[in-house]
């Protein structure tokens, strides 16, 4: 027995058996870790995975809470109006494919508006209904078979408030799950991997492979135990699925608007699928071990029959040429019994055992590299860019999805360890900041993230990013690096952004017309009209203006506004003519009749003259609606914002909608009052009328154009008569209604197509007896046809009497008139004769006293002779002229103006100058006429006369008389 032990054949043996037994060691050691990495790699795939597709649908989830939303706040759905709802609904339904249906229901669970529409429907007892009641907020998850078609389906519903928060409804609709069959063929799972979506009741929603087979189902109390639960990011469990197959399960919980839904998605894969390349390198490794070890001992006991110093050196050779790095090279002695032999053995193994080792590592950096390159192809078919990166200022990237650059147009590989620069850095400034507290606060409290911060991308354009992952924590606690998935959420947000728009101007629509149908003052309205616009539609400010003149320029005057103006429109000026500030929107929307949009008040040149006002204010845009009757603008009404490009197609086509309707509902408002006032000056003049009749001391009656038997012909029948008529003629008023007018006169002709009057006729009393009248018959037509008369007389016997009587006042008055005119014509001559007699008398004076003195001579004689007879010769003028005033002209003549008015105040000038009464007469040269100058003399000496009357009689200081003609 002790050969076997100190023979090195035999130790030889030991020896190799002994060495094999520490790589045989390595080998297990290896496997466990390696099992181990690949736990640790399918729980990043399964993270990775389930992290998308719970986006992916997720982001269906709220793309249909959005709608839901949206849809329980439409003016149509609030008012209950099913007709627009439903077109309302076919327009949303247009842009949803996924989705099977929409519906609207009462407290009741009646659906009163749903598209497609399926007749009467009540979902009192659908479990989402009785979810959504209960919780008052976003259901998801309560899965059905559609009869019609056999399709799952799973339900979404929203609750229906009114403006006082009252549950008035439920809209819901009709999710396709055949949709997630599409999304997990999109994803394109790898073999071996399932999925898997149960609702909060246990029933399968999706399930993939074999999804037709297992929707629908619910799993057991073995099944996916702890599935069912909110979970923190992705956790990991081994649990039975619902098709029977143990499976390494990463379950997530599903949410929308920051509330968990009600969903819960799982993505696993079997434990022989997982493991199934480590055990068979395990395998492989453990029959390497044994051949090398039997390999060893047949090459050591070989060894022992080679020379000692020849395998010393092939020895020596053999280790030279391991340590160059051949590790195939074999020493190849045949002495097995010897210690050299033992050596060359124990050194074939060594050299066996390394190569072995450089096979097994790069075959595990081989299939590295074959995980990183399907993990790859993985991350590049999802609708985002998947990442890697550490918690760092710099945002460092350590893997990044090639599908970043479709969202910011770089590369990915320049941001792959801060390459050409840092992921931070196309940040938006604005928005690094509170993205960076979000990230932090969800480290601290090991929570997912989700972040939505906008980027500046290669082209300088700002887009907005969706950024979801969790953090890697070591077993301290501490963030190793961050996982998640970018998706640029740009097309949403802006297609989030117009919906709200489109609905923030149908609620703005919707009461505008309630005011437009209330309305019963033009002011009021108007103002009401701002105030909504401003409250609904969230402008800064609104007002209208209307298009008036004033002093011949064109203006438009404020009438009405709202908003937050602080004087704005105090500081502004706008017209409506050619002018520069009579060519901006306003100006130009008012003469054009065409709306005018100013998308950006610093570069629009129309808006040049208002520009710094508006900046003041904070209004980046506006537009100018023109307030149209017929085809001319009478006004503009004139929306702000604070944001460029405020404005979109749709929201601009509502309110030129709501203009038109605002336009017509003046213009209707306008018609409304004026009908009333001429309502009111109708009865008013009605009521005056009859009063007037009632009150008139003519007679009045009403003819119709009727003939009847027995009658005058075209004399008709009375239809009314006031009380003066019933008294001249001695009949009751209503007696004479219906009489034919025969009765009270034997005259015909009253229905002629002109007035017809007579000054003198006879009408009969009831009595019999007669009386003189004075008549007028006026025609009452109707579309060009004579269908009555109005028949005025009055009595005038009385009058006839008074007529002669008045005719011999007149001719005494006439008389004394005359009288007085030749009065007053002596008193001017004694005026006018006054002078020229005292100059007579002092002309013969002076001849006594010159004779008396004895200074009478000829010339001296001769002197005041010739004085004396001008004197004389203006009396006798005088004389010719007021025996001509009295003279009638009988026919026209033309003469001068001047010279008439002179002629005529030199009859009264006397008498003028004795009240001392100032004569001032300004008559251009020239002037002459056609007509009759003895007329106008006696008409002007009255005017004169009765001036000067007037002057003495009021007593007034420094009187004058001004007696002008021009041409």
């Amino acid at each position: 027995m002790k050969k076997l032990f100190y023979l090195i054949r035999y130790r030889i043996i030991y020896v190799a058996i002994i060495a094999a037994l520490p790589l045989l060691f390595m080998t297990l050691y290896a496997n466990v870790q390696e099992r181990a990495l690949t736990v640790s790699r399918a729980n990043d795939n399964i993270r990775a995975m389930t992290a998308l597709v719970g986006a992916s649908i997720e982001g269906y989830i709220e793309q249909v809470r959005q709608t839901l939303v949206t849809t329980s706040h439409i003016p149509e759905v609030q008012q209950g109006n099913a007709p627009d709802c439903q077109r309302e609904l076919n327009y949303l339904l247009k842009g949803l494919p996924w989705l099977d249906g929409i519906g609207v229901a009462d407290v009741n669970g009646t659906v009163w508006c749903a598209t497609p529409h399926k007749g009467k429907i009540n979902v009192l007892n659908k479990g989402f209904f009785k979810k959504t009641t209960e919780v008052r907020n976003f259901v998801a998850g309560g899965f059905a078979v559609e009869r019609s078609t056999g399709k799952p389906v799973m339900y979404m519903a929203y609750p229906v408030r009114d403006k006082e928060k009252r549950l008035i409804g439920v809209t819901y609709v009709i999710f396709n799950l055949h949709t997630l069959r599409d999304l997990i063929a999109r994803a394109n799972l790898p073999k071996g991997y399932s999925f898997t979506l149960i609702n909060a009741d246990g029933v399968v929603v999706g399930h993939h492979p074999d999804g037709n087979k297992w929707v629908g189902t619910t799993i057991k109390d073995d099944q996916l135990q702890g599935a069912i639960a909110e979970h923190n990011g992705v956790e990991f469990a081994e649990a039975i699925g619902p098709d029977g197959v143990n499976r390494h399960y990463g379950l997530t919980s599903l949410y929308s608007g920051g509330n968990a839904v009600g969903l819960y998605v799982g993505i696993g894969q079997s434990a022989e699928d997982m493991f199934a390349d480590a055990r068979g390198r395990f395998r492989r490794n453990l029959a390497w071990v044994v051949l090398t070890m039997t390999f060893g001992v047949i090459a050591g006991w070989a060894g022992i029959y080679v020379s000692v110093m020849g395998q010393v050196y092939r020895l020596v050779g053999v280790v030279r040429r391991m340590a160059g790095g051949d590790l195939s090279v074999r020493s190849g002695f045949a002495c097995r019994e010897s210690e050299l032999g033992l050596l060359a053995g124990s050194i074939d193994e060594l050299g066996s055992s390394l190569y072995k080792k450089k096979e097994d590592t790069e075959g595990t950096l081989n299939q590295l590299r074959g995980s990183r390159e399907r993990y790859s192809a993985l991350a590049s078919n999802i609708p985002g860019a998947v990442y890697r990166r550490l918690p760092d200022a710099n945002w460092t990237m350590e893997f990044l999805g090639a599908a970043i650059e479709d969202a910011c147009g770089y590369p990915a590989s320049i941001f792959i360890f801060n390459k050409e620069r840092p992921f931070a850095g196309i940040v938006h400034p604005e928005d690094r900041d509170n993205a960076e507290r979000a990230l932090v606060a969800a480290i601290k409290d090991k929570r997912p993230y989700d972040l939505t911060y906008r980027i500046v991308d290669s082209q300088n354009s700002t887009r907005w990013l969706n950024d979801r992952g969790a953090g890697v924590y070591d077993a301290d606690g501490r963030v190793i690096h961050l996982d998640g998935v970018i998706v640029d959420d740009t097309m949403r947000l802006q297609a989030q952004e117009v919906l709200l728009k489109l609905n923030r101007a149908l609620r703005t629509f919707g009461s505008c017309s309630q005011a437009l149908v209330r309305a019963t003052d033009e002011l009021q309205l108007l103002m009401r009209i701002c105030k909504t616009i401003v409250a609904e539609g969230e402008f800064p400010i609104v007002w209208v203006g209307y298009a008036i003149e004033e002093d011949g320029v064109k203006v438009v005057h404020p009438v009405a506004s709202s908003g937050d103006d602080k004087g704005y429109l105090a500081q502004v000026r706008v017209r409506w003519d050619d002018s520069e500030i009579g060519s901006g929107p306003v100006g130009s929307a008012i003469k054009t009749a065409r709306p005018c949009v100013v998308e950006d008040i610093e570069v629009d040149e129309s808006f040049v003259p208002w520009r710094k006002v508006a900046q003041r204010f904070g209004f980046r845009s506006l537009v100018c609606l023109p307030l149209i009757e017929g085809n001319v603008a009478f006004g503009a009404l004139t929306v702000y914002s604070r944001d460029r490009y405020a404005f979109d197609t749709q929201e601009i086509d509502l309110l030129i909608k709501l203009a038109g309707e605002l336009a017509y509902g003046i213009v209707t408002l306008r018609t409304r009052v004026q009908r009333w006032k001429a309502e009111e000056m109708i009865q008013r003049i009605s009521n005056h009328h009859m009063a007037v009749l009632s009150a008139a001391g003519e007679g009045i009656v009403g003819l119709d154009g009727q003939e009847y038997p027995g009658a005058v012909k075209n004399s008709g029948c009375i239809t009314f008569a006031n009380p003066a008529a019933a008294n001249m003629l001695g009949w009751h008023e209503d007696e004479l209604i219906g009489m034919p007018v025969s009765a009270i006169t034997s005259l015909a002709g009253f229905m002629k197509d002109t007035i017809y009057s007579r000054p003198d006729e006879e009408f009969k009393r009831k009595d019999g007896s007669v009386f003189a009248v004075e008549y007028v018959s006026t025609p009452i037509e109707e579309k060009g046809q004579t269908t009555g008369a109005v028949l005025v007389f009055k009595d005038i016997t009385l009058r006839r009497g008074l007529e002669e009587k008045q005719k011999q006042n007149e001719q005494l008055l006439v008389q004394q008139s005359k009288l007085a005119a030749m009065g007053e014509m002596i008193g001017n001559i004694a005026h006018q004769w006054r002078q020229p007699l005292s100059v007579v008398s002092g002309v013969l004076l002076n001849i006594q006293d010159a004779y008396e003195f004895g200074d009478l001579n000829a010339k001296y004689l001769s002197d005041k002779l010739n004085q004396a007879n001008q004197s004389l010769e203006f009396m006798s003028v005088t004389i010719d002229d007021f025996r001509n005033f009295f003279k009638p002209d009988k026919e026209k003549t033309e003469f001068d103006i001047k010279e008439a008015i002179n002629k005529t105040v030199s009859i009264v000038s006397a008498s003028l100058k004795d009240n001392f009464i100032d004569l001032r007469l300004q008559i251009e040269d020239g002037l002459s006429v056609n007509g009759y100058p003895n007329e106008f003399s006696q008409v002007l000496l009255n005017i004169v006369t009765n001036a000067k009357d007037f002057l003495l009689l009021r007593a007034i200081q420094g009187p004058f008389i001004a007696v002008n003609a021009y041409r």
